[in-house]
């Protein structure tokens, strides 16, 4: 099983960072955005890891994806009915359907110690103050 943890911030000014790390291939990866929400940034995230498969060609089975972000798992795994970020979710479950690995949702507790979590919330939290 190969996991990946993810994270999103945004700060007041609308900046917004996200991460993901993955323990097994000790990879960490970041980026930014400009005008964007939390929750776009915890959907990115998710995304950018469900990118990162396609694109390496790993013959990976099952990964996990940890994420502390609720809303973020309800909205893919659950079909909630959304109003914003339709274009994000929609982007997720396609690429869902078009990967071999199977993908599960975990949600874990923000802040509470969980170091694939700290290390996520970090990096995305740095990336929105940059």
């Amino acid at each position: 099983m190969i996991n990946f943890y993810t994270d999103g911030a945004c700060n007041c000014e609308k900046s917004g960072g996200w991460a993901y790390y993955c323990p097994e291939f000790n990879l960490r990866v970041c980026g930014q955005q400009k005008d964007t929400t939390n929750n776009r940034m915890e959907l990115t995230a998710i995304l950018e890891v469900i990118n990162f498969l396609k694109l390496s060609e790993l013959d990976i089975p099952e990964i996990t994806i940890h994420s502390d972000s609720a809303w973020s798992i309800g909205a893919i795994t659950q079909n909630w009915n959304l109003k914003e970020n339709i274009d994000l979710v929609q982007e997720i479950k396609d690429l869902i359907q078009g990967t071999r690995t199977h993908i599960v949702f975990n949600k874990v507790k923000g802040h509470s110690g969980l170091e694939g979590n700290v290390i996520v919330d970090s990096l995305a939290v740095t990336m929105s103050n940059l």
